[in-house]
């Protein structure tokens, strides 16, 4: 009888041991995996952080130069308007810098692949995978559509504010004919939306580029 309570002490214990093994053995593979997802995830905020340094380079000069073509163009409308006297030569001279330009296209490469494994949803700092979430899942896509949308009014609108349309001759005829164009409803209408579409494009844009600042910082400071 003794025996028999032994073998039974015996048989607990070596079960015992065998669970605790088990356990054991379960949580440091599941601390494993999180250390591994935690340094994937620091790899993910790395590369996220180079692509932005690229794209804040990229959206500053898309920028500059639309801030430029957008002032030009509020100055032929201002003079269209009355507000500021016409200018044949000037307004001429200007109408050639209207255009479409360079629109932003963002590099999305290191955020899709975070997101896709779930390391940022589930396993990403919540205030700092949200701020990220703006940048390219708000923000890059307004610039995209915007962009597109810009490009294709230009394009229906090029057979009349394109740089081409109005002569460049000096003839008296010409002079005429470019005047007539000018004064239309038709140019004036096509003008002003073009501008209007461009100014809002801008608008985007610089938000974008508050939050991508923004977004940079606090990579800068989580990874330092």
């Amino acid at each position: 009888m003794t025996k028999f309570k032994l073998d039974i002490k015996k048989s607990i214990l070596e079960l015992f041991m065998i669970f605790l093994a088990i356990t054991i053995s379960f949580f440091i593979e599941e601390w494993r995996q999180d250390n591994q997802l935690k340094k994937r995830l620091i790899e993910d905020y790395n590369a996220m952080s180079k692509d932005l340094d690229e794209d804040i380079i990229q959206l500053e000069a898309v920028i500059s130069e639309h801030s430029s073509k957008n002032l030009v163009g509020h100055n032929l409308m201002d003079m269209l308007n009355n507000k500021i006297p016409f200018n044949y030569d000037s307004f001429l001279e200007k109408s050639k810098k209207i255009g479409t330009g360079n629109t932003f296209f963002g590099t999305t490469s290191a955020y899709d692949v975070s997101v896709s494994s779930g390391r940022l949803t589930y396993f990403g700092v919540s205030k700092l995978s949200h701020e990220i979430g703006l940048v390219y899942g708000h923000h890059y896509d307004r610039l995209d559509v915007n962009g597109k949308l810009m490009d294709e009014l230009y394009l229906f609108h090029s057979n009349i504010i394109s740089s081409a349309y109005l002569s460049d001759k000096k003839t008296k005829k010409d002079i005429e004919i470019n005047k007539k164009i000018i004064f239309s409803k038709e140019y004036k209408s096509k003008l002003a939306k073009f501008i209007g579409i461009e100014s809002s494009y801008l608008k985007k844009s610089n938000r974008a580029l508050k939050q991508m600042l923004k977004v940079k910082k606090m990579l800068a400071k989580f990874l330092s």
